[in-house]
């Protein structure tokens, strides 16, 4: 029975963050025509496309992307979120701002003037910093470090903040 526990805690100590970078997916485009998605799953091998306001709530592959690329979603989804609220494309969803713990920076809050406020680990010193969600989309360096349902959600606030501004 202990040899057995040890061999899959070796597999697992050895093999497992292989076992993870199998299953990260690619963004590969969008089309803002019908409102859709590519994205490349490496254990399919194929592209996937996805509806946008059905991708943003499927956290399980949002959470399998490069940062920056959820953080692109999230931005396209932002910019088109009243066009699909017209449209009743969204009904009673949730969005769950998860983080491992394995990402350097966490969303912390939001204040009135729409700044996210997060902590950084720069060092081991933990930092609050707030900043507007266009700024943090805008620096791959700073997006990167969140995880990737954050940064979807960092996208989301920008894109919308994108068209009210657009707007006025």
């Amino acid at each position: 029975m202990n040899s057995k526990w040890f061999f899959i805690n070796f597999l697992k100590k050895y093999f497992g963050s292989f076992k993870l970078n199998l299953s990260k997916s690619n963004l590969k485009g969008f089309d803002l025509n019908n409102l859709t998605v590519h994205i490349f799953i490496r254990g399919s091998r194929s592209i996937t496309d996805f509806q946008l306001e059905k991708i943003i709530f499927e956290q399980g592959i949002l959470s399998t992307l490069n940062p920056y690329e959820a953080a692109l979603i999230g931005y396209y989804y932002g910019m088109n979120y009243k066009k699909m609220t017209k449209k009743n494309y969204i009904k009673n969803s949730s969005f769950f701002l998860k983080n491992d713990g394995s990402y350097k920076n966490a969303i912390i809050s939001i204040d009135r003037n729409n700044c996210i406020g997060f902590t950084t680990n720069i060092s081991n010193k933990p930092k609050q910093i707030y900043m507007q969600p266009m700024h943090i989309l805008s620096q791959k360096k700073i997006i990167n470090d969140f995880h990737p349902v954050q940064a979807c959600f960092i996208g989301i606030s920008a894109g919308i903040k994108q068209v009210t501004n657009h707007l006025n």
